[in-house]
């Protein structure tokens, strides 16, 4: 089914796209937030990210999506001679764009084969391994920090906020973008809806830092704003994926993804089926084009600068 792949860009405000569901919270309950330890979210993405296997999957569902964001992302930056950091780099995508347009960047990673991927992309840049929580880099070092769909896997965000406030100088810009909360982002809403309901009892959501926390505008801010930051700019990015077979997005979440794929596959096979068949479903009576199927995924880009 990856061979259906096609991707096309829009730009938007933030007004929804599709009728928010009631309560939406309900997909998540019991998933994100109530632990003060990821330790175990931690490990599971670090082991996750370290495999050649997902990286393929990711670069063939999920690359052309988050590239469609770092173009917009790119809009927010000046280039020529900035020293940026390509914070949670992972195949280096953006870090190629940063490079390609002047700037003298940084890529910054946990995954080793991340880094071995976006060495490739970008043989001009600067590659570190290294803990978005517990930066190697001098206090006001750099121009801009950008981060393309990485603070999703960081544990602790809080952390990581602060970290990259200490790093940027004064006047300095940090873009984010995030997976936009699924009442605007049907991809997700789709996948979550479909999840949350034929989970087996024995095999529930595990606990997990809050997915969505950056994917409105306003719990986006409050968390900028407790670490210092102002929020400048926001608008909602959208990706879109045409395919063939109504359970293609299915593929997508449980080969391409670290949590949700690992729930899915920690299911018994009649579960794996139910959640399938529910996804597949609601592909095939929201989003049918003709003989094809097309559904948007949708990120929130935030701009903020140190107060």
């Amino acid at each position: 089914p990856r061979a259906f792949i096609q991707i096309a860009s829009q730009r938007a405000g933030l007004d929804a796209e599709t009728p928010a569901p009631e309560n939406c919270s309900r997909y998540l309950n019991g998933w994100n937030g109530g632990m003060a330890d990821f330790e175990t979210f931690a490990e599971r993405e670090k082991q996750g990210w370290a495999t050649v296997e997902k990286f393929d999957s990711y670069e063939d569902y999920f690359a052309p999506v988050s590239a469609v964001f770092a173009d917009d992302m790119m809009r927010h930056v000046k280039l020529d001679g900035a020293e940026v950091l390509d914070l949670c780099c992972g195949h280096g995508d953006m870090t190629a764009r940063l490079s390609d347009g002047g700037a003298r960047v940084t890529g910054l990673d946990f995954s080793q084969e991340a880094l071995k991927r976006a060495q490739k992309r970008a043989p001009n840049a600067t590659l570190v391994r290294g803990d978005a929580q517990d930066l190697p880099f001098a206090d006001n070092h750099f121009d801009a920090v950008m981060c393309n769909l990485g603070l999703l896997h960081v544990p602790n965000r809080q952390k990581a906020l602060s970290e990259i406030r200490r790093v940027l100088k004064p006047g300095g810009r940090f873009c984010n973008s995030s997976w936009a909360a699924p009442e605007n982002n049907p991809a997700f809403r789709v996948a979550l809806s479909s999840l949350r309901p034929n989970l087996h009892p024995d095999h529930p959501p595990p606990q997990q830092p809050d997915v969505f926390e950056f994917g409105s505008v306003e719990p986006a801010t409050a968390a900028l704003t407790q670490a210092g930051f102002r929020v400048v700019d926001t608008a909602l990015s959208t990706a879109y994926w045409n395919f063939d077979t109504p359970d293609w997005l299915f593929h997508v979440f449980a080969d391409a993804t670290i949590t949700v794929g690992s729930l899915i596959h920690s299911q018994p096979e009649a579960n794996i089926e139910a959640i399938r068949a529910a996804m597949a479903e609601q592909v095939r009576s929201e989003f049918r084009q003709a003989e094809s199927f097309r559904i948007s995924a949708t990120g929130l880009i935030v701009l903020a600068k140190p107060v």
